[in-house]
């Protein structure tokens, strides 16, 4: 969504943050389960989104440890819309590659990677930050694809360090 956006309107970009974030498009492999799961939620309701996205949201010892938070997690995907879930499932297979954009990204920026991201690498993260020409790049331990939840106050910090340097680089 940030690259997309981006992409379309780079002159209103003042900072640009990735958190747990990709700039890859789908792989095959997860292309071909996409269209799947958008139809079965249709057709089921929430129930088969949140048994393939849950299991994976968070760090492995989120699941032993806080299990609040995951039953948290499970109540509000099973309030979402299905038929808003699978419009997302399939909007994101249409998701095209953004590392064509990155070395034209020129505001302060912040890359968050999550170290237990189930689906984004942290390898993949350093090197779009690697990328960018003022970057922090921030790799949050114990943490899966809801650093949001898992490390708020990490989170927010990191945020409250970009909005600074976005200030700071205003004219």
């Amino acid at each position: 969504v940030q690259a997309a956006f981006f992409r379309m309107y780079s002159e209103r970009v003042s900072g640009f943050a990735l958190i747990a974030g990709n700039t890859f498009a789908d792989t095959e492999k997860i292309l071909a389960g996409r269209g799947p799961l958008a139809d079965r939620a249709e057709r089921e309701g929430m129930q088969p989104v949140i048994d393939a996205y849950l299991p994976r949201y968070y760090a492995p010892l989120f699941y032993t440890e806080r299990p609040d938070l995951i039953d948290e997690g499970r109540r509000w995907m099973s309030e979402q819309s299905a038929v808003g879930a699978a419009a997302q499932i399939r909007g994101m297979a249409e998701r095209v590659s953004a590392d064509d954009l990155l070395e034209d990204i020129r505001v302060p920026s912040l890359v968050l990677a999550p170290s237990d991201d189930s689906w984004i690498p942290v390898a993949h993260l350093r090197a779009v930050a690697d990328q960018l020409a003022d970057c922090e790049f921030l790799e949050v331990a114990a943490c899966g694809h809801m650093p949001m939840r898992e490390h708020p106050a990490i989170v927010t910090a990191a945020l409250t360090r970009l909005m600074a340097r976005v200030s700071a680089a205003a004219p």
